[in-house]
């Protein structure tokens, strides 16, 4: 989320039981995960315009939002314990001792969960998993937003401050095409004319991935329903065949 919360959260009025659709969108999602046996996860942005009063990407959190943030997360963990991943963005807003009591929240109901501290797209780009950025730490996964593991593949043997731990790494790829505001960066974000890219490349970034020892992440993009648009349905079935063929071939 980013200020809109897509369920009821306690004593907030921007989220989803003060809109015309008051749907829990959390829920009917939680709700969707066990029908099909998938364990589900929650990405939380700290960057927040509606609560911060401004976009501003590096102005550090206010005392009040912060405890917002920690409501919020309560919240979502106490109601869903064990949840299996909990990614959270622009984490360098926050300072240290902060991400740390983040994450402890976070492992007090989901003691088994993944808590991954996204490191953005210009650290990812820098590092490719190689290290932990200080404003990411501390995380589970090492993570590469919008970006591949190294040619020579992930060691998850990953030092922070002279000490080694093990963490797998994460490509976190976006189906978009290229994001006009950040030409280097991919789109997120679904809006009118958006293009998927194509079922070669995200067959080929998945090859990568596996040959250079990495999970992949990939971003899907819903539309103003709240659903695939049938374009993107049509390409990851097309990458799927792709994918699917390469391993008969080998």
């Amino acid at each position: 989320m980013s200020g809109f919360g897509l369920w009821d959260s306690a004593n907030y009025d921007y989220d989803v039981a003060a809109s015309p659709n008051n749907t829990d969108v959390v829920a009917a999602f939680v709700g969707a995960c066990k029908e099909y046996g998938l364990k589900h996860g929650f990405y939380y942005c700290i960057l927040d315009p509606h609560n911060e009063g401004k976009f501003d990407w590096d102005i550090p959190v206010q005392e009040g939002y912060y405890k917002l943030i920690k409501q919020q997360l309560t919240e979502l963990h106490s109601k869903y314990p064990n949840t299996f991943y909990q990614l959270l963005d622009i984490t360098w807003k926050v300072s240290s001792d902060q991400r740390w009591e983040l994450y402890e929240l976070i492992k007090k109901y989901s003691t088994h969960g993944i808590v991954v501290m996204n490191q953005a797209y210009y650290q990812s780009k820098r590092n490719l998993g190689r290290i932990c950025e200080p404003e990411s730490w501390p995380t589970d996964v090492i993570n590469g937003e919008d970006q591949l593991p190294p040619p020579e593949g992930h060691d998850p043997h990953v030092k922070f401050e002279d000490k080694t731990y093990y963490m797998p790494m994460e490509s976190w790829l976006p189906t978009g095409p290229p994001y006009k505001p950040m030409p280097p960066m991919n789109s997120w974000f679904w809006r009118p004319g958006f293009t998927t890219q194509s079922a070669d490349k995200i067959a080929g970034e998945y090859a990568d991935c596996r040959k250079r020892h990495s999970n992949l992440l990939l971003n899907l993009s819903t539309d103003t329903s709240g659903r695939l648009p049938e374009e993107a349905v049509n390409t990851l079935h097309e990458a799927d065949r792709i994918i699917n063929r390469k391993i008969l071939i080998l």
